[in-house]
């Protein structure tokens, strides 16, 4: 079982450092060659990526619960008007979305800061087994602990709108509303890019 987990570790590496070749990215470090294939996985370029966890933004980390209904904090903001948000629930959500963007915040600078660390295990021919394994538990546990801050703020929108305010944010979604590009109060001064 060990060497399948490490087979597969070392074919997602060879990927990353393929993908960092071909991007002509080079050996720039600061994890861009260990965030390429995930990006490119959700449309999202490396450097898109980075900084997108490095403002918390969600990065289609919530895609599980936006996909099935669960209203995200940032688009509820962004449709309050046509959501009808009373005052409280306005309040209660802005709330939320910022203790959720601290969070991601910071757990997004620890995620980009471990995979900098496993690509520079590779760069420095430093790799083994043993440090393989272990810096890429951590990446895991990490990722793991941002896309737990991003889902569990899903779902306490659930108990902030009520089930009429749902389904209409679901219409609205789904009618290409709430792209995610008005920015909450607590992150008004950032440029628009990419968002959950």
């Amino acid at each position: 079982m060990k060497r399948l987990i490490l087979t597969a570790l070392l074919f997602g590496a060879a990927q990353q450092a393929a993908a960092q070749d071909h991007t002509g990215h080079g050996e720039q470090g600061s994890g861009q060659a260990a965030t390429a294939s995930a990006a490119s996985t959700l449309g999202y370029s490396a450097e898109e990526r980075a900084a997108g966890l490095r403002e918390g933004r969600g990065m289609g980390l919530a895609l599980p619960a936006e996909g099935n209904g669960y209203p995200g904090p940032r688009h509820v903001l962004e449709m309050a008007g046509e959501l009808s948000l009373s005052a409280d629930q306005r309040a209660k959500t802005q709330g939320l979305f910022d203790q959720m963007l601290a969070g991601a915040k910071g757990l997004g600078h620890q995620l980009l800061a471990e995979e900098g660390e496993l690509e520079a295990l590779f760069r420095d021919k430093r790799a083994t087994p043993a440090s393989l394994e272990a810096a890429a538990r951590r990446i895991g546990e990490t990722e793991a602990a941002l896309k737990v801050v991003h889902l569990r703020t899903h779902l306490a929108m659930m108990d902030i709108l009520t089930p009429a305010q749902v389904a209409r944010y679901v219409a609205l979604r789904r009618s290409g509303a709430g792209t995610g590009r008005a920015r909450p109060a607590a992150d008004a001064q950032k440029p628009a890019g990419h968002n959950h």
